[in-house]
């Protein structure tokens, strides 16, 4: 009885052994056709991705060539542009044709014209906009490279500027404020140089090197006659034996020794009107020219006369 129950035994475990086996299997073969089936998606993607980059290839290559061919005709546009174009004769257009508002100039002549870069408020002027075709957003780079080159300029003569007890120079003076500046040599070269880098940024290296000698003209009016060295600077008051007032500038070194004298003029005022004229603004008071000496000085002494006439 034993021996049959054990073989009974047996015979069950071998059965549910194979039971099991043979439904592992049978899961087996689903994952594996689970498997396969993705595959087979996997794949069918791929292709579709390959076949829509060569398109995609394909017509790239299609516009690259449209483009070349159109940059091809643009150029031979432009050459047969510039070869029927008429080139100026220089027995008649470098000379002064009286029918005509202008003449060619050769640029390589522009070093040897005389010219100011920029009006007395620091805004480029005609003839510097004409010479070197300044678009209207290179004027107005231009002129602020200026603008923040006059202001950082001021700012370091007044840094450097010592008060002096105001008192006459000469017996004859009647009024006189003064400063003693000291050397500003190498402050102004690293602002020049920051000038120079700024020019060359926004108008190229060419037009850069042509406006250097002109542009040292333009700075040396906003520095004293005697350079960017140790200097006494007055502003006086002179009245004449008539009762007028005469105010100049002088610019002396530290010794005392006077090397320049630059009369200070002022715009004469309107006139006050005569009773029954038309009403209109009645300007009584004195104006400072930009052509004054006085101009670019202003940040240090004013723009107002030290002594009125009487």
């Amino acid at each position: 009885m034993n021996s049959l129950n054990i073989a009974c035994l047996i015979i069950t475990f071998t059965a549910a052994v194979g039971l099991r086996q043979g439904m592992n299997h049978r899961s087996d073969q689903k994952e594996l056709l689970k498997l396969r089936t993705e595959e087979r998606t996997l794949q069918n993607t791929i292709a579709e991705h390959d076949a829509r980059t060569s398109e995609s290839s394909r017509r790239s290559s299609n516009h690259r060539s449209e483009l070349d061919q159109i940059n091809a005709e643009l150029r031979a546009i432009s050459d047969a542009i510039v070869r029927t174009a008429p080139v100026p004769d220089p027995e008649t257009e470098g000379r002064w044709p009286v029918d005509r508002p202008y003449f060619h100039l050769p640029k390589r002549l522009l070093d040897q014209i005389s010219y100011s870069i920029f009006t007395a408020d620091g805004k480029p002027t005609e003839e510097t906009k004409i010479l070197f075709g300044l678009t209207p957003h290179e004027r107005e780079m231009l002129w602020q490279a200026w603008t923040d080159f006059r202001s950082d300029l001021q700012e370091l003569q007044i840094r450097s500027a010592e008060r002096l007890p105001d008192g006459p120079v000469v017996a004859t003076v009647e009024r006189s404020v003064r400063f003693h500046m000291h050397a500003i040599t190498e402050e102004l070269a690293g602002l020049r140089s920051r000038l120079d880098g700024r020019i060359e940024h926004y108008l190229g290296l060419t037009r850069a090197r042509l406006l250097a000698d002109p542009l040292d003209e333009q700075i040396s009016n906003l520095i004293p006659p005697i350079g960017d060295r140790e200097v006494i600077i007055a502003y006086q008051a002179d009245r004449q034996t008539d009762g007028s007032i005469q105010h100049y500038l002088s610019f002396s070194d530290p010794a005392g020794t006077v090397m320049y004298n630059q009369p200070v003029e002022f715009q004469i005022p309107n006139p006050p009107l005569n009773y029954g004229e038309s009403p209109a603004v009645i300007d009584t008071g004195s104006r400072l020219s930009p052509d004054s000496a006085l101009w670019n000085y202003r940040h240090l002494f004013g723009d107002q006369p030290l002594l009125s006439a009487p």
